[in-house]
């Protein structure tokens, strides 16, 4: 949601985030997304997502978030639980556990490793 124009790096394909909770990120995205990054209105100078007032970045989505997940009928559905899901597909797909931690951003490289291990009762 705090994602900043500065950020995005189009010639190169990736987001080299400034504050992340491991700090510097730089994190690849797809051709999809950045085609709909590039064709987006530049509504704030800073902000990709700017609130309404335009004075800084969205803060709405825990709002839809639980809306979503109501129209959906997944009560129980945490918006973390996407990254599980992006990695086991990664994993069913044949992406390294590394490569799947680089994708999700963490510090250390046994970070997925570790978290598998602890869902999976080993």
């Amino acid at each position: 949601m705090e994602l900043k124009w500065s950020e995005i790096d189009f010639e190169r394909g990736f987001l080299r985030l400034d504050a992340t909770k491991s700090g510097k990120s730089i994190r690849p995205i797809s051709g999809a997304a950045q085609k709909l990054l590039s064709e987006a209105p530049r509504a704030h100078e800073t902000w990709v997502f700017p609130d309404a007032k335009g004075t800084g970045p969205y803060q709405g989505l825990p709002k839809i978030w639980r809306e979503v997940r109501e129209a959906a009928d997944l009560e129980d559905f945490r918006m973390h639980d996407l990254r599980h899901s992006f990695a086991s597909f990664g994993a069913a797909n044949g992406l390294s556990l590394p490569i799947i931690g680089a994708l999700l951003g963490h510090s250390a490289l046994r970070t997925p490793d570790r978290h598998r291990s602890k869902t999976s009762g080993q």
